[in-house]
């Protein structure tokens, strides 16, 4: 066996194979055993990320052994170095071979191997920085690539080969950095091959977005964070092809208004000032945050709650009421703007809890509400008010604290008993109400 090692850009070589064993034909002919050279190797250092074309020309060998002409051939393979793993397709002379393999490495060392029984060979290799990969190695959060700039373009590759003593290159990781609940992100993933791409953080095994992405199909995703953490991109095969490349970029697009937690339950629900505006909420999945409850309010026998519902992508949505734990209707939104409506069949306290299946790997889910409850008679009692109440014929307040500017809106308004107002701050009474 004979080895080369270059680390420029191109080369090109000439040999000879010739592998007969002269003991097994019973012939001591000397020149037999002069020429037995079974392989060569001829290895390289990748100077740069990018591909190496190589072209090889095997040519059969007439030997004269032993009185006898014996024809050979041989093989050419291209291998990595570390434990011989193939980075391309093995080709058996005579002929001329060409071939290109891509995602290497800079540092990386592959080798030519010609091996068979015999013949003569010569080969052109040629290096090519077509690509820029990622700095390995970066297949684990604890060696998440960190990025200076997160809306910096970024771009890598993953290779199906033996990379940096490692088996594969199949998976890369980059730190986001940290972000708070709420904080959102636009990522614009494109690829030459189908990949990949998830969202973990820190301190949890949850994978907490995940989607992919075909090749020639660039796709952009939106992302709101759902806890105080540090987070990572993580970067995958979908189909085990030889060479990925990748490339992404971040815009970050602020605070998006999510929902305070906990209100997972109707005792920590959210209980909006102003039933007229739009409360905003998110959802994730896998434990994390897969329910919200927000309170409607007190309603009676024959009052209509209304609920316009904007979603990212479909989530469920469910009335309940304070004193029964079941459904008293279910509908699944799909996007927006979708009205679910809910009339009041038993007077008690009324609850919207939008949720998600939290053991499906879905991105994490936004949704718009403008909750529309106009009640025939509104009962409130021992709460903090401000903002807006209204009620179609009356609004009662129970043992009420005026917290900061209140706007009454009714026919009727009691007040039990009644309140004193904190200086500097306004009640307004009106007398239009509101219809249904």
């Amino acid at each position: 066996m004979s080895a080369t090692t270059n680390s420029f850009g191109q080369f090109s070589g000439s040999g000879e194979i010739v592998n007969y064993n002269t003991s097994s034909s019973g012939c001591g002919d000397p020149d037999c055993n002069q020429h037995t050279n079974p392989e060569d190797y001829h290895q390289f250092i990748v100077p740069w990320d990018g591909s190496v074309t190589y072209t090889a020309t095997l040519s059969q060998e007439d030997i004269l052994c032993c009185g006898s002409v014996w024809t050979y051939n041989h093989t050419v393979h291209l291998v990595n170095h570390n434990g011989g793993r193939s980075v391309g397709s093995r080709y058996t002379g005579p002929g001329t071979f060409t071939e290109t393999v891509d995602c290497l490495h800079a540092g990386d060392t592959i080798q030519l191997r010609f091996f068979g029984t015999g013949g003569v060979y010569n080969f052109n290799l040629d290096f090519t920085a077509d690509v820029v990969c990622e700095q390995e190695p970066n297949n684990s959060k604890a060696t998440a690539l960190i990025i200076p700039d997160l809306e910096e373009p970024q771009s890598g590759c993953l290779a199906y080969v033996e990379s940096h003593g490692s088996d594969v290159d199949n998976e890369d990781y980059f730190a986001l950095g940290g972000f708070n609940y709420g904080d959102s992100i636009q990522i614009r993933c494109d690829v030459t091959n189908r990949m990949r791409f998830m969202i973990t953080r820190e301190n949890s095994s949850n994978i907490l977005a995940d989607w992919t992405v075909q090749a020639g199909n660039p796709e952009t995703e939106i992302f709101v964070f759902p806890a105080d953490d540090d987070y990572f991109l993580k970067i995958s095969y979908a189909d085990l092809t030889p060479c990925v490349q990748y490339e992404f970029d971040i815009d970050l697009l602020g605070s998006f208004p999510c929902d305070t937690e906990q209100n997972d339950s109707k005792a920590t629900a959210i209980s909006p000032d102003d039933l007229g505006n739009t409360i905003t909420g998110c959802l994730s999945f896998k434990g994390e945050d897969y329910m919200d409850y927000i309170s409607s309010g007190h309603y009676l026998v024959g009052d209509t709650i209304d609920a316009w519902i904007h979603v990212s992508s479909p989530i469920r949505f469910a009335f309940y009421r304070e004193n029964d734990a079941s459904e008293l209707a279910e509908m699944v939104v799909l996007a927006g703007p979708t009205l679910f409506r809910h009339i009041v069949t038993v007077e008690d306290d009324y609850y919207l809890k939008p949720y998600i299946n939290p053991s499906v790997n879905t991105p994490i889910k936004y949704y718009w509400i403008d909750l529309d409850a106009c009640p025939t008679n509104m009962v409130i009692q021992n709460s903090f008010l401000s903002g807006h109440r209204s009620a179609a014929e009356s609004l009662t307040l129970i043992n009420c604290v005026i917290e900061d500017d209140l706007t009454l809106n009714a026919p009727e308004v009691q007040l039990s008993p009644e309140i004193e107002v904190p200086n500097s701050k306004t009640v307004v009474i009106n007398s239009s109400g509101c219809s249904n």
